[in-house]
């Protein structure tokens, strides 16, 4: 039986306006979830890969949520978030199979 290695990082932008890296990359990944709380009053910002920028990339609005897990779709990149404002929450949980136990 496979395992699985589920983390849940939850955290907040510490400067609006500034890509932060929130996840290193990881080809290996299963399941990506990133969401935006509700009863935050602006956009999360997000990217893969690359530096996240307001009004240029992916976006969630609140109470949004966005998920990867088909084999082969979910994205192996860095993952990056920005928003407006400083202190904006979000969460992002990952998870990946490992070894048969």
């Amino acid at each position: 039986m496979k395992s699985l290695r589920t983390t849940t990082i939850a955290g907040e932008i510490t400067t609006g306006g500034t890509s932060q890296q929130i996840a290193e990359r990881n080809p290996r990944r299963d399941l990506l979830m990133l969401l935006n709380p509700e009863g935050e009053e602006g956009h999360l910002c997000y990217n893969f890969g690359d530096d996240a920028a307001v009004g240029e990339t992916m976006s969630l609005g609140p109470g949004q949520w966005v998920m990867f897990d088909e084999k082969c779709g979910v994205p192996g990149e860095s993952v990056h978030v920005t928003a407006s404002d400083t202190d904006h929450a979000f969460v992002l949980l990952l998870d990946q199979r490992g070894d048969i136990e």
